[in-house]
Formats: C-alpha cells, sequence, structure tokens
C-alpha cells in the first residue's frame, strides 16, 4: 500500500497503526543509509569526486585530440579551396596586368 492511503477498514489517513510496517521498513532503510553516510565521512566523498574528476580528464584528453584532427583535416580542405582560388586570381591579375602594359605601348 502506499503510504498516507487509507485502508478499507479505517477512513483516516494514518491515525491507526495500519501501515506501522511501512513506517518501521523507511524508518530503518533511513538509519542504514546515514550510518553508511557517517562511516564514509566526506573526505571518502571528496576522494570519489576527486577519482570521478579524474576519470573525466583522463576521457577528455583524447577526445580533444580527435576532435582537434579533424579540424585540422577541415581546415587543410578549406586551405586547398583558397590557394586555388587565389591562384586563380594571381592569374586573372597577370592577365590584366599584361593588358595593361599593352595599351600604353
Amino acid at each position: 500500500m502506499i503510504l498516507g492511503a487509507t485502508s478499507l477498514a479505517c477512513r483516516s489517513p494514518c491515525s491507526c497503526d495500519c501501515f506501522s510496517s511501512s513506517k518501521d521498513a523507511f524508518e530503518k532503510e533511513a538509519a542504514v543509509v546515514a550510518s553508511t553516510v557517517a562511516a564514509r565521512g566526506m573526505g571518502a566523498r571528496m576522494g570519489d569526486l576527486m577519482r570521478d574528476l579524474q576519470i573525466l580528464t583522463v576521457i577528455a584528453v583524447p577526445i580533444a585530440a580527435i576532435a582537434g584532427l579533424v579540424m585540422a583535416i577541415g581546415t587543410r580542405g578549406r586551405l586547398r579551396l583558397l590557394e586555388s582560388r587565389f591562384a586563380g586570381l594571381e592569374q586573372r591579375l597577370g592577365d590584366w596586368q599584361a593588358v595593361l602594359r599593352w595599351s600604353r605601348v
């Protein structure tokens, strides 16, 4: 049964001992959790946090390296495209310089 609900025998929520077994189980579980937290202490929780941060750092470094490699490959392709465009512009500029020289003569 759900805590706070009424049984068929009693119509008022939790006015009798119809849920005492559920309450006892909850209180026992809460006591176990509290004793575990007290036994481990704050240092253990900070140790867990430090370990988790170390694991994340170890995982993040290769991921960043892979991302950098992918970005470098993409940049190389863009650089090749820009070089070909500049070569075309240089050729056009050279043609115009030849035309201008010819027109001055």
